[in-house]
Protein backbone atom coordinates (compact mmCIF):
# COMPACT_ATOMS: atom_id res chain seq x y z
CA UNK A 1 0.00 0.00 0.00
CA UNK A 2 1.43 3.37 -0.98
CA UNK A 3 1.30 6.61 0.93
CA UNK A 4 1.16 10.32 0.14
CA UNK A 5 3.24 13.11 1.57
CA UNK A 6 3.89 16.81 1.08
CA UNK A 7 7.35 17.89 -0.03
CA UNK A 8 8.83 21.21 -1.16
CA UNK A 9 5.45 22.75 -1.85
CA UNK A 10 4.13 19.81 -3.87
CA UNK A 11 2.59 16.41 -3.25
CA UNK A 12 4.32 13.08 -3.81
CA UNK A 13 3.64 9.38 -3.39
CA UNK A 14 5.69 6.28 -2.66
CA UNK A 15 4.58 2.77 -3.55
CA UNK A 16 6.03 -0.74 -3.44
CA UNK A 17 6.86 -2.12 -6.88
CA UNK A 18 7.72 -5.67 -5.75
CA UNK A 19 11.12 -7.29 -5.34
CA UNK A 20 14.30 -7.19 -7.39
CA UNK A 21 16.43 -10.14 -8.54
CA UNK A 22 18.09 -10.25 -5.12
CA UNK A 23 14.78 -10.52 -3.31
CA UNK A 24 14.92 -7.01 -1.91
CA UNK A 25 11.77 -4.92 -1.83
CA UNK A 26 11.73 -2.05 -4.34
CA UNK A 27 9.79 1.20 -4.21
CA UNK A 28 8.88 4.01 -6.54
CA UNK A 29 8.66 7.67 -5.51
CA UNK A 30 6.99 10.24 -7.73
CA UNK A 31 6.73 13.91 -6.83
CA UNK A 32 5.74 17.23 -8.38
CA UNK A 33 1.94 16.97 -8.10
CA UNK A 34 0.18 20.30 -7.50
CA UNK A 35 -2.58 18.82 -5.31
CA UNK A 36 -3.08 15.88 -3.01
CA UNK A 37 -5.86 14.58 -5.22
CA UNK A 38 -3.63 14.59 -8.30
CA UNK A 39 -0.94 12.65 -6.44
CA UNK A 40 -3.53 10.18 -5.13
CA UNK A 41 -4.95 9.55 -8.62
CA UNK A 42 -1.47 8.94 -10.03
CA UNK A 43 -0.61 6.61 -7.14
CA UNK A 44 -3.78 4.58 -7.65
CA UNK A 45 -2.99 4.35 -11.35
CA UNK A 46 0.54 3.09 -10.68
CA UNK A 47 -0.73 0.49 -8.19
CA UNK A 48 -3.30 -0.74 -10.69
CA UNK A 49 -0.58 -1.08 -13.30
CA UNK A 50 1.42 -3.24 -10.92
CA UNK A 51 -1.57 -5.45 -10.08
CA UNK A 52 -2.46 -5.91 -13.74
CA UNK A 53 1.11 -6.79 -14.62
CA UNK A 54 1.34 -3.91 -17.08
CA UNK A 55 3.77 -1.84 -15.06
CA UNK A 56 6.41 -2.58 -17.67
CA UNK A 57 4.30 -0.76 -20.27
CA UNK A 58 3.83 2.10 -17.86
CA UNK A 59 7.61 2.46 -17.91
CA UNK A 60 7.97 2.86 -21.69
CA UNK A 61 9.68 6.05 -22.75
CA UNK A 62 8.01 9.02 -24.36
CA UNK A 63 10.27 8.53 -27.38
CA UNK A 64 9.05 4.95 -27.86
CA UNK A 65 5.43 6.02 -27.53
CA UNK A 66 5.86 9.08 -29.78
CA UNK A 67 7.56 7.26 -32.64
CA UNK A 68 4.96 4.50 -32.54
CA UNK A 69 2.14 7.05 -32.63
CA UNK A 70 3.82 9.00 -35.43
CA UNK A 71 4.14 5.85 -37.53
CA UNK A 72 0.42 5.23 -37.06
CA UNK A 73 -0.47 8.81 -38.01
CA UNK A 74 1.44 8.52 -41.30
CA UNK A 75 -1.35 6.36 -42.69
CA UNK A 76 -4.31 8.31 -41.32
CA UNK A 77 -3.70 12.07 -41.75
CA UNK A 78 -2.94 14.44 -44.59
CA UNK A 79 0.65 15.05 -45.69
CA UNK A 80 0.80 18.61 -44.33
CA UNK A 81 -0.67 17.49 -41.01
CA UNK A 82 1.79 14.61 -40.73
CA UNK A 83 4.73 16.90 -41.47
CA UNK A 84 3.54 19.20 -38.68
CA UNK A 85 3.24 16.27 -36.25
CA UNK A 86 6.65 14.99 -37.26
CA UNK A 87 8.28 18.35 -36.62
CA UNK A 88 6.70 18.67 -33.18
CA UNK A 89 7.67 15.11 -32.22
CA UNK A 90 11.26 15.22 -33.49
CA UNK A 91 12.13 18.84 -32.69
CA UNK A 92 10.16 19.52 -29.51
CA UNK A 93 8.82 16.52 -27.62
CA UNK A 94 11.60 13.95 -28.04
CA UNK A 95 14.51 16.35 -27.28
CA UNK A 96 12.80 17.51 -24.07
CA UNK A 97 10.92 14.36 -22.98
CA UNK A 98 12.16 11.42 -25.06
CA UNK A 99 14.12 9.61 -22.36
CA UNK A 100 11.47 10.04 -19.69
CA UNK A 101 8.99 7.25 -18.97
CA UNK A 102 5.24 7.62 -18.95
CA UNK A 103 5.32 7.34 -15.18
CA UNK A 104 7.80 10.23 -14.93
CA UNK A 105 5.57 12.83 -16.61
CA UNK A 106 3.55 15.06 -14.29
CA UNK A 107 1.12 17.87 -14.96
CA UNK A 108 3.40 20.37 -13.23
CA UNK A 109 6.37 19.23 -15.27
CA UNK A 110 4.46 19.81 -18.50
CA UNK A 111 3.18 23.20 -17.33
CA UNK A 112 6.73 24.26 -16.45
CA UNK A 113 7.88 23.13 -19.89
CA UNK A 114 5.21 25.23 -21.60
CA UNK A 115 6.13 28.23 -19.46
CA UNK A 116 9.78 27.78 -20.41
CA UNK A 117 8.95 27.64 -24.13
CA UNK A 118 7.08 30.94 -23.94
CA UNK A 119 9.29 32.87 -21.51
CA UNK A 120 12.81 31.43 -21.71
CA UNK A 121 13.22 29.63 -25.01
CA UNK A 122 15.42 31.51 -27.50
CA UNK A 123 13.57 32.64 -29.49
CA UNK A 124 10.41 32.30 -27.36
CA UNK A 125 7.49 30.42 -28.89
CA UNK A 126 4.09 31.95 -29.49
CA UNK A 127 1.23 30.58 -27.32
CA UNK A 128 -0.43 29.26 -30.49
CA UNK A 129 2.67 27.16 -31.23
CA UNK A 130 2.69 25.78 -27.70
CA UNK A 131 -0.99 24.92 -28.10
CA UNK A 132 -0.05 22.80 -31.12
CA UNK A 133 2.63 21.04 -29.08
CA UNK A 134 0.07 20.40 -26.33
CA UNK A 135 -2.37 18.81 -28.77
CA UNK A 136 0.25 16.32 -29.93
CA UNK A 137 1.52 15.65 -26.40
CA UNK A 138 -2.02 14.99 -25.21
CA UNK A 139 -2.69 12.73 -28.19
CA UNK A 140 0.32 10.61 -27.18
CA UNK A 141 -1.09 10.04 -23.72
CA UNK A 142 -4.54 9.34 -25.11
CA UNK A 143 -2.88 6.64 -27.21
CA UNK A 144 -1.28 5.25 -24.07
CA UNK A 145 -4.69 5.14 -22.37
CA UNK A 146 -6.20 3.44 -25.41
CA UNK A 147 -3.67 0.63 -25.16
CA UNK A 148 -4.12 0.26 -21.43
CA UNK A 149 -0.72 1.60 -20.47
CA UNK A 150 -2.41 3.99 -18.04
CA UNK A 151 -5.93 5.08 -17.16
CA UNK A 152 -5.23 8.65 -16.05
CA UNK A 153 -3.29 11.10 -18.19
CA UNK A 154 -1.38 13.97 -16.55
CA UNK A 155 -2.05 15.96 -19.73
CA UNK A 156 -5.75 16.00 -18.83
CA UNK A 157 -4.81 18.21 -15.90
CA UNK A 158 -2.82 20.67 -18.00
CA UNK A 159 -4.36 23.79 -19.50
CA UNK A 160 -2.37 25.02 -22.51
CA UNK A 161 -1.48 28.73 -22.64
CA UNK A 162 -4.15 30.93 -24.13
CA UNK A 163 -3.39 33.29 -26.96
CA UNK A 164 -5.04 36.64 -27.61
CA UNK A 165 -7.40 36.63 -30.55
CA UNK A 166 -5.69 38.21 -33.52
CA UNK A 167 -7.33 41.14 -35.22
CA UNK A 168 -8.22 40.20 -38.78
CA UNK A 169 -6.47 42.12 -41.51
CA UNK A 170 -8.19 42.69 -44.83
CA UNK A 171 -8.56 45.16 -47.67
CA UNK A 172 -11.50 47.41 -48.33
CA UNK A 173 -13.16 47.58 -51.74
CA UNK A 174 -10.85 50.23 -53.16
CA UNK A 175 -7.67 48.52 -51.94
CA UNK A 176 -8.74 45.15 -53.36
CA UNK A 177 -9.54 46.74 -56.73
CA UNK A 178 -6.21 48.58 -56.81
CA UNK A 179 -4.33 45.40 -56.10
CA UNK A 180 -6.11 43.40 -58.82
CA UNK A 181 -5.61 46.21 -61.33
CA UNK A 182 -1.86 46.26 -60.66
CA UNK A 183 -1.62 42.46 -60.53
CA UNK A 184 -3.35 42.08 -63.90
CA UNK A 185 0.06 42.30 -65.61
CA UNK A 186 1.50 39.48 -63.52
CA UNK A 187 1.63 35.84 -64.64
CA UNK A 188 0.12 34.85 -61.28
CA UNK A 189 -2.87 37.14 -61.81
CA UNK A 190 -5.34 34.23 -61.96
CA UNK A 191 -4.25 33.10 -58.50
CA UNK A 192 -5.11 36.49 -57.01
CA UNK A 193 -8.39 36.70 -58.90
CA UNK A 194 -9.50 33.34 -57.52
CA UNK A 195 -8.34 34.19 -53.99
CA UNK A 196 -10.26 37.48 -53.82
CA UNK A 197 -13.33 36.47 -55.80
CA UNK A 198 -13.96 33.01 -54.30
CA UNK A 199 -12.31 32.98 -50.86
CA UNK A 200 -10.52 29.75 -51.74
CA UNK A 201 -7.46 28.78 -49.75
CA UNK A 202 -4.04 28.83 -51.40
CA UNK A 203 -3.77 25.02 -51.40
CA UNK A 204 -7.25 24.75 -52.93
CA UNK A 205 -6.35 27.13 -55.75
CA UNK A 206 -3.12 25.28 -56.51
CA UNK A 207 -4.99 21.96 -56.45
CA UNK A 208 -7.79 23.12 -58.76
CA UNK A 209 -8.20 21.20 -62.04
CA UNK A 210 -9.86 22.49 -65.19
CA UNK A 211 -12.35 19.65 -65.00
CA UNK A 212 -13.64 21.27 -61.80
CA UNK A 213 -14.29 24.58 -63.56
CA UNK A 214 -17.70 24.80 -65.23
CA UNK A 215 -17.55 27.81 -67.53
CA UNK A 216 -21.15 27.49 -68.72
CA UNK A 217 -22.63 27.32 -65.23
CA UNK A 218 -20.07 29.83 -63.91
CA UNK A 219 -19.11 27.52 -61.08
CA UNK A 220 -16.01 26.05 -59.45
CA UNK A 221 -16.03 22.73 -57.59
CA UNK A 222 -13.54 22.55 -54.73
CA UNK A 223 -12.47 18.93 -54.35
CA UNK A 224 -8.79 18.72 -53.52
CA UNK A 225 -5.72 20.59 -52.38
CA UNK A 226 -2.03 20.56 -53.23
CA UNK A 227 0.36 19.74 -50.39
CA UNK A 228 3.01 22.25 -49.35
CA UNK A 229 5.77 20.22 -50.99
CA UNK A 230 3.91 20.50 -54.29
CA UNK A 231 3.88 16.76 -54.86
CA UNK A 232 0.70 15.34 -53.35
CA UNK A 233 -2.93 16.05 -54.18
CA UNK A 234 -5.28 15.39 -51.27
CA UNK A 235 -8.99 15.59 -50.66
CA UNK A 236 -10.21 18.67 -48.84
CA UNK A 237 -10.20 18.43 -45.07
CA UNK A 238 -13.91 18.19 -44.33
CA UNK A 239 -17.33 17.53 -45.83
CA UNK A 240 -18.00 21.27 -45.76
CA UNK A 241 -14.78 21.74 -47.70
CA UNK A 242 -16.35 19.96 -50.68
CA UNK A 243 -18.28 22.83 -52.19
CA UNK A 244 -19.38 24.59 -55.33
CA UNK A 245 -18.61 28.29 -55.64
CA UNK A 246 -20.40 30.46 -58.15
CA UNK A 247 -18.18 32.91 -60.00
CA UNK A 248 -18.91 36.15 -61.82
CA UNK A 249 -18.62 36.88 -65.52
CA UNK A 250 -15.36 38.77 -64.93
CA UNK A 251 -13.81 35.74 -63.21
CA UNK A 252 -14.97 33.51 -66.09
CA UNK A 253 -13.32 35.93 -68.51
CA UNK A 254 -10.08 35.87 -66.50
CA UNK A 255 -10.09 32.06 -66.46
CA UNK A 256 -10.68 31.82 -70.21
CA UNK A 257 -7.94 34.35 -70.90
CA UNK A 258 -5.55 32.45 -68.65
CA UNK A 259 -6.34 29.12 -70.32
CA UNK A 260 -5.53 30.62 -73.70
CA UNK A 261 -2.20 31.89 -72.38
CA UNK A 262 -1.55 28.48 -70.83
CA UNK A 263 -2.03 26.95 -74.27
CA UNK A 264 0.61 29.29 -75.71
CA UNK A 265 3.07 28.24 -72.99
CA UNK A 266 2.32 24.59 -73.83
CA UNK A 267 3.22 25.15 -77.49
CA UNK A 268 6.41 26.97 -76.55
CA UNK A 269 7.51 24.22 -74.15
CA UNK A 270 6.86 21.46 -76.70
CA UNK A 271 7.86 18.00 -75.48
CA UNK A 272 9.01 19.45 -72.15
CA UNK A 273 5.43 20.30 -71.21
CA UNK A 274 3.83 18.03 -68.60
CA UNK A 275 0.09 17.71 -69.07
CA UNK A 276 -1.65 17.95 -65.69
CA UNK A 277 -5.07 19.60 -66.28
CA UNK A 278 -4.22 21.97 -63.44
CA UNK A 279 -5.53 25.52 -63.60
CA UNK A 280 -2.37 26.93 -62.04
CA UNK A 281 0.89 25.55 -63.44
CA UNK A 282 4.47 26.45 -64.15
CA UNK A 283 5.51 27.32 -67.70
CA UNK A 284 6.04 23.60 -68.36
CA UNK A 285 2.73 22.41 -66.93
CA UNK A 286 3.94 21.12 -63.56
CA UNK A 287 2.20 21.99 -60.26
CA UNK A 288 2.89 25.49 -59.03
CA UNK A 289 4.73 25.31 -55.71
CA UNK A 290 3.45 27.27 -52.72
CA UNK A 291 6.84 28.92 -52.26
CA UNK A 292 6.56 30.41 -55.74
CA UNK A 293 3.25 31.99 -54.77
CA UNK A 294 4.79 33.41 -51.60
CA UNK A 295 7.70 34.97 -53.49
CA UNK A 296 5.41 36.50 -56.10
CA UNK A 297 3.08 37.76 -53.39
CA UNK A 298 5.80 39.48 -51.35
CA UNK A 299 7.35 41.02 -54.44
CA UNK A 300 4.02 42.37 -55.64
CA UNK A 301 3.07 43.86 -52.27
CA UNK A 302 6.24 45.96 -52.35
CA UNK A 303 5.03 47.60 -55.55
CA UNK A 304 1.34 48.16 -54.85
CA UNK A 305 0.12 50.94 -52.57
CA UNK A 306 -2.05 48.75 -50.33
CA UNK A 307 -1.70 47.60 -46.69
CA UNK A 308 0.67 44.65 -46.26
CA UNK A 309 -1.43 41.58 -45.48
CA UNK A 310 -0.89 37.82 -45.71
CA UNK A 311 -2.01 35.85 -48.75
CA UNK A 312 -4.57 34.11 -46.50
CA UNK A 313 -6.00 37.52 -45.63
CA UNK A 314 -7.43 37.74 -49.15
CA UNK A 315 -9.81 35.03 -47.97
CA UNK A 316 -10.80 37.28 -45.08
CA UNK A 317 -11.15 40.17 -47.52
CA UNK A 318 -13.53 38.12 -49.67
CA UNK A 319 -15.75 37.27 -46.70
CA UNK A 320 -15.72 40.78 -45.27
CA UNK A 321 -16.62 42.45 -48.56
CA UNK A 322 -19.55 40.07 -49.08
CA UNK A 323 -20.91 40.58 -45.58
CA UNK A 324 -20.66 44.34 -45.96
CA UNK A 325 -22.68 44.02 -49.17
CA UNK A 326 -25.44 42.38 -47.14
CA UNK A 327 -24.85 38.80 -48.36
CA UNK A 328 -26.32 36.33 -45.87
CA UNK A 329 -23.67 34.81 -43.57
CA UNK A 330 -24.90 31.32 -44.49
CA UNK A 331 -23.94 31.91 -48.13
CA UNK A 332 -20.56 33.31 -47.12
CA UNK A 333 -20.03 30.29 -44.88
CA UNK A 334 -20.75 27.92 -47.76
CA UNK A 335 -18.37 29.74 -50.10
CA UNK A 336 -15.58 29.57 -47.52
CA UNK A 337 -16.22 25.92 -46.68
CA UNK A 338 -16.77 26.53 -42.97
CA UNK A 339 -18.22 23.63 -40.98
CA UNK A 340 -21.16 25.79 -39.90
CA UNK A 341 -22.31 29.40 -40.05
CA UNK A 342 -21.32 29.97 -36.39
CA UNK A 343 -17.67 29.75 -37.40
CA UNK A 344 -18.26 32.48 -39.96
CA UNK A 345 -20.13 34.69 -37.50
CA UNK A 346 -17.45 34.28 -34.83
CA UNK A 347 -14.61 34.96 -37.27
CA UNK A 348 -16.17 38.01 -38.90
CA UNK A 349 -17.95 39.53 -35.93
CA UNK A 350 -16.19 42.83 -36.74
CA UNK A 351 -18.57 43.25 -39.68
CA UNK A 352 -21.77 42.68 -37.71
CA UNK A 353 -22.01 46.15 -36.09
CA UNK A 354 -22.16 47.69 -39.57
CA UNK A 355 -24.84 45.22 -40.61
CA UNK A 356 -26.86 46.16 -37.54
CA UNK A 357 -26.87 49.77 -38.73
CA UNK A 358 -28.09 48.66 -42.15
CA UNK A 359 -30.85 46.62 -40.49
CA UNK A 360 -31.92 49.60 -38.37
CA UNK A 361 -32.07 51.82 -41.46
CA UNK A 362 -34.09 49.19 -43.35
CA UNK A 363 -36.70 48.82 -40.59
CA UNK A 364 -36.90 52.62 -40.35
CA UNK A 365 -37.76 52.78 -44.03
CA UNK A 366 -40.39 50.02 -43.75
CA UNK A 367 -42.15 51.23 -40.60
CA UNK A 368 -41.75 54.98 -40.55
Amino acid sequence: MGYLYHRSGHWAYRISTGKNSEGKRTTKTQSGFPTKKAAQMAMIEAELQIKRGTYFHYRITIEELALSWLDKMKMSVRTNTFNKYQYIILKRIIPAWGKKRLMDVTAKGVEDYYKWLILDEDPPLAPRTVQDIHKVFKALFNEAKKHGYLTVSPLDLVRPPSSPRKKLRYWNEEQAKNFLEYASQEREYIIYVLALSTGMRKAEILGLHWEDVDIKRKSISVRQTLSKNGRVFEEVKSIAGYRNINISASVVEALESWRTYQGIEKEQAGDDYKESDLVVTTTVGTPYHESNVSRSWRRLLEKVDVPKIRFHDMRHTHATLLLKQGIHPKIVSERLGHSNVRVTLDTYSHVLPGLQEVAAAAIEEVLF
